[in-house]
C-alpha cells in the first residue's frame, strides 16, 4: 500500500470563479482543488469540489448529484467530474497523479552461505504502478549498476531499489541473514573431488611450500594487464557513422546464437537501450578498428563491423551480473570476495582463466579459507600440472577447476597484480565510455 501524500487532483471547472446557478435562486460557486494520491479514495462530497454560500450549502447538497464514476483512481490519467443541479452541469478535468515512491518489505527469510539471490528473495515491493525491483550493485569508482543476482556472503550488506513506471524510487540496505554451513565430510581423500566450491569442507589442508612456490611463479608469469586499444583514430569517423546505422536500426547483426541477422530494438535484452545504456567504443579484438559495446542493466554486447563484409555481428555477449571490461581481449567477474580473470581471443572466445575467492565458513572458529586456482587453459595439453601438487588441491567439478587453500597473506600476495591491473583498467575504462547516445555520435 502507498503511502499517502498530500496530490494535487486538479478540478480544471469549465465555468469561471463566481459562476452563477440557476434553480432554486441564484447560487454563486467556484471550483476547488481536490488532493488525492494514486490509489486512494475518491472524494465523494460534493463541498470537496467547490465553493458554495455557506447560506445556500445545506440545500444544495440536499438537490445536487455528483458523478465521479468516470474517475479511475487506480490509474494515471485525465478523467472527467459531472456536477448536476437545477439544470446545470458542471463538467471539471480530473488529472490523477502518481509521485509516491514504492514500498519495499523484507522477507525473514535465511539464506546459504554462497546463495545466488534476487531482489525478490530478499523482499517484496507494494505498488498501485509497474515497479522495476533490482538489486543494487555500486563500483569502487562510485558508478552503480542494476544487477539481477547477487552472491551472498557473510555481513554483506545488499542495497535494493524500486523505481516505478512513473520515475519515483526507493533504496532500502538490508543484512540478509546466512546460516552456518554445516561442514561436508571429506569424500575421497585422495580424490578431494566435490561437486561444488560450496561443498568444500571446513578442514582444508593448506598448500605447502613447493606447492605454494609453483602457485607463485604462476601468477607472476600471469600478464593481468590489458590495454584499452584505439586502432586507427583516423577511422573512427568511418566506424561511428556505421555503429550510428546499427544503433539506429537501419542496419541489422549477425547473432552467431541463432544464426541470423536481428535488429538492436528486436534484441530482447537490449530493450529500452536507447536510454538506459553506457557505450564502450575501443579496439576490444586488437585488429586495429574499434567496436562498439552496449552496456545496460542486464548485459555487455560488443558488436564488430566487418568492413570486407559489410555486416554487424555479435563479438561478445555477456550476461551482466559483476561483469566489467578489463580491457582489449580481456574482461573480469568481480563481486568483492572473489574475482575471475579471463583473456580472450581475436573472436572473443575463452583462452585463459584464472580464479581466486575468499571462501567463508562463517565459523568464528575456523575463519575464512583463501583459496585460488591455478591459470585454465581453453587447450587441455597446456592445463597439464605436477601431481604432487594436484594432490593438495580441492576439485570443484562443476567448473572443472582445482582450488588451493593458501593463507592469508599468500593470497594477498598473489592477488596484488590484479588488483593493481583491475584499479587501472577503471580508470582507461572512463577514457573509452559515453554515457548516452549523443555523447558517443556527437549529436548534443
Amino acid at each position: 500500500m502507498k503511502i499517502k501524500v498530500k496530490i494535487v487532483l486538479l478540478i480544471a471547472n469549465m465555468m469561471v470563479l463566481g459562476t452563477v446557478l440557476t434553480g432554486c435562486g441564484q447560487i454563486s460557486v467556484s471550483a476547488k482543488q481536490v488532493q488525492i494520491e494514486l490509489g486512494g479514495e475518491v472524494p465523494s462530497d460534493l463541498s470537496d469540489y467547490v465553493y458554495i454560500e455557506q447560506e445556500m450549502a445545506k440545500q444544495v447538497k440536499n438537490n445536487a448529484k455528483l458523478d465521479v464514476s468516470e474517475v479511475d483512481a487506480m490509474t494515471v490519467g485525465k478523467y472527467k467530474v459531472r456536477i448536476y443541479y437545477g439544470g446545470n452541469e458542471i463538467v471539471s478535468e480530473v488529472s490523477v497523479v502518481d509521485t509516491t515512491p514504492p514500498e519495499i518489505l523484507l522477507k525473514d527469510t535465511e539464506f546459504s552461505a554462497g546463495s545466488v539471490v534476487s531482489a525478490n528473495d530478499l523482499a517484496e515491493v507494494k505498488d498501485f504502478s509497474n515497479v522495476t525491483f533490482k538489486i543494487l550493485y555500486r563500483y569502487p569508482n562510485g558508478e552503480e549498476l542494476l544487477v539481477d543476482y547477487v552472491h551472498l556472503v557473510l555481513g554483506m550488506m545488499v542495497e535494493l531499489k524500486a523505481v516505478d513506471e512513473y520515475g519515483n524510487e526507493v533504496i532500502i540496505e538490508t543484512l540478509p541473514t546466512i546460516v552456518y554451513e554445516q561442514p561436508c565430510e571429506e569424500e575421497d581423500y585422495e580424490d578431494r573431488s566435490y561437486e561444488s566450491f560450496f561443498d568444500f569442507p571446513y578442514g582444508m589442508e593448506y598448500v605447502d611450500e613447493e606447492a605454494y612456490r609453483y602457485i607463485q611463479k604462476a601468477y607472476a608469469d600471469f600478464n593481468w594487464y590489458s590495454e584499452f586499444e584505439t586502432g586507427d583514430l583516423t577511422q573512427y569517423d568511418f566506424y561511428k557513422e556505421k555503429y550510428r546505422e546499427l544503433v539506429n536500426n537501419t542496419a541489422p547483426f549477425f547473432n552467431p546464437e541463432t544464426g541470423t541477422e536481428i535488429y538492436l530494438n528486436d534484441f530482447e535484452p537490449l530493450n529500452n537501450y536507447e536510454s538506459a545504456s553506457i557505450y564502450y567504443f575501443f579496439d576490444i579484438d586488437k585488429d586495429n578498428a574499434p567496436e562498439l559495446c552496449i552496456r545496460s542493466e542486464r548485459q555487455i554486447s560488443v558488436f564488430k563491423y566487418d568492413i570486407n563484409r559489410q555486416q554487424f555481428s555479435m563479438w561478445k555477449y555477456i550476461e551482466q551480473g559483476h561483469y566489467s571490461l578489463s580491457g582489449s581481449l580481456a574482461m573480469r567477474w568481480d563481486n568483492g570476495s572473489g574475482a575471475v580473470f579471463y583473456k580472450l581471443d581475436e573472436n572473443g572466445e575463452e583462452v585463459c582463466s584464472i580464479s581466486f575467492m575468499i571462501r567463508n565458513a562463517y565459523n568464528a572458529v575456523i575463519g575464512p579459507r583463501y583459496l585460488v586456482s591455478l591459470p585454465v587453459y581453453a587447450e587441455a595439453e597446456r592445463n597439464e600440472i605436477d601431481e604432487n601438487i594436484v594432490k593438495q588441491g580441492y576439485y570443484d567439478r562443476s567448473a572443472a577447476i582445482y582450488y588451493f587453500r593458501v593463507t592469508e597473506s599468500q593470497y594477498d600476495e598473489l592477488t596484488n597484480d590484479y588488483y593493481q591491473a583491475r584499479e587501472a583498467a577503471e580508470y582507461e575504462l572512463a577514457d573509452v565510455t559515453y554515457y548516452s547516445y549523443e555523447k558517443l555520435f556527437g549529436e548534443e
